[in-house]
Order: structure tokens, then C-alpha cells, then sequence
């Protein structure tokens, strides 16, 4: 029983019928964040509100697109929300793996709206700059798994806005619905501030000047929004205690994973230029995301990486035989075929290799691994120019929960999974290597014949190949398909009946 109000309900989660009014209306209201880096930063989350067939007025949130420098130096654009109200920069924990940055152990204690309080255990530094001019920064931002929902959160009509020709906007499609990549706090909010500014009477948004091109914030035309939409207000916390409840308890609805665009890209590549041979191996393309021919050269350091292994396995006689069992493998089986003539000009990448251990395997417990990281003489790798593709396996979570749930269980995996897919011929001068097995002998060049584990690409090719098989015979074996789908974790299975 509550003990201030006698009813059928624990006294801590007892409701003052005045503080319900105050927090009914509060809810509504769109409040600005506060942060402190050291104690408390803001918090993030997001409030829901059903609109039916109901014309308002949307109150548009100043975003820009700005260029973030990844791990291999190059460039990527990300959405940028510009805050005032916050005294930290975020990032999101996708954009941080788009762009593969090193992370730091930091905790961080994030304060909101009505003391609402949560932590992060994580931040990292990132460089970005102006699209549009030659303004640059580095940044600390705290990691967050989202930051805001949808910005705008429905399609906005920008066809009476009458927005200036002779203007660069910040955000070229701030009027198309999109997640935010970063957030952009009042550190430096108004130092990107710009003295210009541009105005319209009625309920249009303020056009302003920044070092990141014009943003566009504030009141916008009314719409309308279809009787069965729900959408998520960005912004900011619904401190209702009962809402938070009722929250807890229901079933939180699967959200659709969206793929970027270089992920869309290497899946449409993969569909396009997969074939399948008549002894049923698949046969790939290297999916590119820029011309193999901007490598540089990587023959000599990739024989310097050869003479140090060489001087290791000297060192090592079990290494020295395990290391040579294995290359010798790769070579009976036609996985590595020596070069026989310098025919054609194509652009050649020598891939280094060194040995790896794992003593759990009950098979291989040193296995031969290359580098398709290694640096070129103009600073590229080959995995800089690889397309990384999306998961396309189910969660780890989910795989081991519905294996709980049969009688009888069975493990397994695919042996060399990654060698029974075959790379094209045309990319294969991309997968070269130098080996001998005597120093006494000359230095020999391969070609890997097959996908390389140590390339970018490789998880993606080696787990899509089993969903087009799945696809492929699900019709002819609609068992077997299921389980390729469902319960393979990259090489192993976790199934039952």
C-alpha cells in the first residue's frame, strides 16, 4: 500500500497530482540541454508524440554536413547538429566505427531535463572541417549509441521558402528526415557564428551565416501529418514518471537497420559481379571504392616484412615448420599460385603476412595471416580502397537464445571459410605475395586465389556468399536455407531441433 495516498501501488512510484500537471506540461515544451564535461553533460532522449491529420508548426534544428577525417586520413561527410544549449560535443557510436577511430576510456556523467542522470564510458578526437571554407577543428566528443531522432522528423515543403540562389547552404537537405552523426556544442557554436543573417516575415526559419555555410533554424510553415503517423520529437526528456514506466514494460518495436552508402554500394557491387562456378564456389569481384591504380608500390616492403619473418622463423624451428606446413597447404590446395610471367599492366599490391596462434583450435594452431592494411609508398593500403560491407548475420544474442530453446543441440563450421570463395582473375594482382621456403632461394611471387582474411572486405563477401546460397536453394531446401539465414555466427552454427 502507498503510504501517502493509501491505494494499491508501491509509495515510490506515488504521483503528486500537482507535480503530474507540471510535468504534463513540461513534457511538451522543447528544452535546451546543459553539459559539463567533467560532471554532468547532456542527455539525450527522445520524447513521443502521436499527431493525427493535426497541421503545425515544425521547429527546424540548425544541421550542417561537415567533413570528418577517418583513421586511413581521408575525409567523410557526416550531419552535423549545431546546439547551443550544450556544453559537450557527441558523436554516435556508428559514426565512430564508419569512420574507425581509436576510442578513450573516459567516464562521463550525462545530466538532463529533471535530474535525469546516465553515464558513457567512452570519447574520442576527432578532426573535421568546412565543406566550404578553410575552417578546421579537432574536437573531443563523448560517445553516445544516438544522440537525437529523426532531423527533421517528416519531409519538409521547401517550395515557397524562397531560399536565396547566391547562398551556400550548410546542409543541403536539411528538409530531408536524417540522424544526426555529431552535435556540435555551444563551445563552439558561436565561434562558427557568422555576421550574416537573413529574415522572411511569417513562420519561416532564420537563415544564418557560419563557417560551415548558411543553417536554417526555427518556425517553419505548417504541415500536415497523416492520421496514422507517429513520429519522434528530437529532443529532449519526458520526465513523467508514469510515461517512463508504461515505457519500461512495453515492447520496444524492431528498428529496420539502414545501410550507408558506401555499404549500398558494395551490396549492389556483390550482386552484380557474383557468379557461381559449375563445381558450386562462388566466384567474387574486389569490391573498390576508388581505382586500384592510386596504390602506390609495396614490393619492397613487403620483402622487408619477409626477411624479418624469415630471421623469426630461424629463431623459432617449431615456428619455422608449422609456418611452412601451412604456406604449403595454401599451395596444394591452388589457394596461392606462383606468378610464371610479368604479363599485362596492372596494379600489382604485395600483401604481407606473419603468423598468428590460437591455442584453442583442435586444427590449425598457427595460421599464416596477411596484411591488407600494409601501407603503399604514397601512404594507401589495399583495405583503404575496399568497400566495407553491412552485417548481414543475425546478433550473437539471438543466435544463442533460440539454440536454447531446442532439444537436441548441434555445433559446427565451415573449414576455411573464407578460402571457398574465389576472387576473379582481374583482382588477383591485388592479392600478391613473396615467399620461399629456403633463404637460399630466389624470392617467389603468388597470387591468393581466394578471399583473404586481413583485407576490408572479407567479412562482408565471406558472410553474404552463405545468404545468396540461402537464397539461391530456400525453395529446393527451405530447411537448409533457414539455417544458413539464421543461425550462423561468421564461420560457426549454432543450431538444434
Amino acid at each position: 500500500m502507498c503510504r501517502k495516498c493509501n491505494k494499491r501501488h508501491h509509495t515510490l512510484i506515488h504521483i503528486d497530482a500537482q507535480n503530474q500537471a507540471t510535468s504534463d506540461s513540461s513534457s511538451t515544451t522543447n528544452n535546451n540541454l546543459s553539459a559539463n564535461t567533467k560532471g554532468a553533460t547532456v542527455a539525450e532522449v527522445n520524447t513521443y508524440h502521436t499527431l493525427k491529420g493535426k497541421s503545425r508548426n515544425h521547429v527546424l534544428l540548425a544541421t550542417a554536413i561537415v567533413e570528418v577525417r577517418n583513421k586511413s586520413g581521408q575525409y567523410i561527410p557526416c550531419k552535423a547538429l549545431l546546439d547551443s544549449g550544450s556544453q559537450s560535443h557527441f558523436i554516435t557510436e556508428r559514426c565512430v566505427q564508419r569512420l574507425r577511430l581509436p576510442r578513450t576510456q573516459t567516464h562521463t556523467s550525462i545530466q538532463g531535463i529533471s535530474n535525469v542522470n546516465t553515464a558513457t564510458h567512452h570519447s574520442v578526437s576527432i578532426q573535421l572541417r568546412s565543406r566550404h571554407t578553410d575552417w578546421h577543428t579537432t574536437l573531443d566528443c563523448t560517445i553516445l549509441s544516438n544522440i537525437t531522432g529523426m532531423t527533421p522528423f517528416t519531409k519538409l515543403d521547401i517550395s515557397s521558402w524562397k531560399i536565396p540562389k547566391d547562398i551556400k547552404l550548410a546542409d543541403e537537405q536539411f528538409h530531408q528526415p536524417g540522424d544526426s552523426d555529431l552535435l556540435i556544442g555551444a563551445d563552439l557554436f558561436y565561434e562558427m557564428s557568422r555576421p550574416g543573417r537573413r529574415t522572411r516575415p511569417g513562420n519561416f526559419p532564420v537563415l544564418q551565416e557560419t563557417v560551415l555555410g548558411w543553417t536554417l533554424a526555427g518556425r517553419t510553415p505548417a504541415t500536415t501529418t497523416p492520421d496514422n503517423a507517429q513520429h519522434t520529437f528530437l529532443l529532449r526528456e519526458d520526465s513523467n514518471l508514469e510515461h517512463n514506466l508504461n515505457r519500461f514494460w512495453e515492447v520496444e518495436p524492431v528498428e529496420q537497420s539502414t545501410m550507408t552508402a558506401e555499404q549500398k554500394a558494395c551490396e549492389e557491387h556483390f550482386l552484380t559481379h557474383t557468379t557461381q562456378q559449375p563445381n558450386g564456389r562462388f566466384m567474387v569481384k574486389l569490391p573498390t571504392k576508388m581505382e586500384p591504380t592510386q596504390l602506390g608500390t609495396s614490393r619492397l616492403s613487403a620483402e622487408r616484412r619477409l626477411h624479418a619473418i624469415e630471421r623469426r622463423l630461424e629463431r623459432d624451428p617449431d615456428l619455422k615448420v608449422q609456418y611452412h606446413n601451412f604456406m604449403k597447404e595454401y599451395e596444394e590446395l591452388g589457394h596461392m599460385k606462383p606468378v610464371t610471367s610479368q604479363e599485362g599492366k596492372s596494379t600489382c599490391y604485395y600483401l604481407s603476412h606473419h603468423p598468428v596462434f590460437k591455442e584453442t583450435s583442435s586444427t590449425t594452431k598457427t595460421r599464416v595471416v596477411f596484411d591488407g592494411g600494409a601501407k603503399t609508398s604514397n601512404g594507401l593500403s589495399l583495405n583503404d580502397i575496399l568497400q566495407v560491407g553491412a552485417t548481414v548475420q543475425q546478433d550473437l544474442y539471438s543466435i544463442v537464445l533460440r539454440f536454447r530453446t531446442h532439444q537436441v543441440c548441434f555445433t559446427a563450421d565451415i573449414a576455411k571459410m573464407n578460402r571457398q570463395i574465389v576472387v576473379h582473375p582481374q583482382d588477383r594482382d591485388l592479392q600478391r605475395i613473396l615467399w620461399r621456403y629456403s633463404s637460399e632461394e630466389p624470392i617467389q611471387e603468388y597470387r591468393l586465389t581466394t578471399v583473404t582474411y586481413g583485407t576490408s572486405s572479407a567479412p562482408f563477401l565471406a558472410t553474404r556468399y552463405l545468404k545468396k546460397l540461402a537464397d539461391d536453394n530456400k525453395k529446393q531446401y527451405p530447411r537448409a536455407a533457414q539455417v544458413l539465414s539464421n543461425n550462423f555466427y561468421v564461420d560457426d552454427l549454432l543450431s538444434g531441433t
